[in-house]
């Protein structure tokens, strides 16, 4: 269901890091989704966040306020832009294991309510434009980097 709304992942599941899925937990629903967010590349990764919450990530994915009306229990969605912390530690036959760790690099997150407010076709357009990260954080409950 969130696949065919937001169209956040492009490989199938077997195919993501092991990181990478899709969390409910009593009204909030979590994406997480392998992104890091650098500070060369600008507004880029959080002008596409924005919008693949807000409108989808594909053309045929009308995005967060049709999966808040195919999932009536859901009152938050979040996406998670995370990236790979990876580190080595001893096992006890003196091996190296390698561990790795999701480090989240951004949140977008968007309650009901403020969705029902949206027009998705609006904001298409709006969320392309030079301004689309101020606009997207104006736009959404809870944004935050680091």
């Amino acid at each position: 269901m969130v696949q065919s709304t937001l169209g956040v992942y492009l490989t199938t599941p077997n195919r993501r890091e092991q990181h990478e899925r899709v969390v409910v937990q009593g009204g909030r629903l979590e994406i997480w989704f392998l992104r890091p967010v650098r500070r060369q590349d600008g507004d880029r990764p959080l002008c596409e966040g924005f919008r693949w919450l807000l409108t989808g990530r594909l053309a045929e994915t009308p995005g967060v306020r049709a999966l808040f009306e195919q999932l009536p229990s859901v009152d938050e969605v979040t996406l998670i832009y995370y990236d790979l912390e990876t580190s080595v530690q001893p096992d006890a036959s003196g091996r190296y294991r390698q561990l790795r760790n999701a480090a989240p690099h951004a949140r977008f997150g968007i309650t009901r309510a403020s969705a029902g407010r949206l027009n998705p076709q609006v904001l298409e357009a709006q969320l392309a434009g030079p301004e689309c990260a101020a606009l997207g954080r104006r736009l959404v409950d809870t944004f935050w980097v680091p």
